[in-house]
């Protein structure tokens, strides 16, 4: 004689109410979840602790003789 009552059960489940705490309604069947998590990505080469022996001195790639002598130029877009 073959088991029907497996089937039974697991016909029974897809049909099940959702139980709720006492005191509390349950959610609607087509409520929509807005819960979302962030993470964080690590770029150690990109940090402000990064070595900046290289940097020293230097604003947008000119070195500290271009920008000192840019002080003294003619032209006030050059001067900034």
């Amino acid at each position: 004689m073959p088991k029907v009552t497996k089937k039974q059960q697991n016909a029974s489940l897809d049909f099940s109410k959702a139980k709720t705490k006492l005191g509390r309604k349950a959610a609607p069947s087509n409520a929509t979840s807005t819960a979302f998590k962030a993470r964080s990505v690590a770029l150690p080469m990109q940090g402000v602790s990064r070595d900046r022996e290289h940097d020293e001195g230097k604003w947008k790639g000119k070195s500290i003789a271009d920008l000192v002598a840019g002080t003294r130029h003619y032209a006030a877009g050059v001067r900034k």
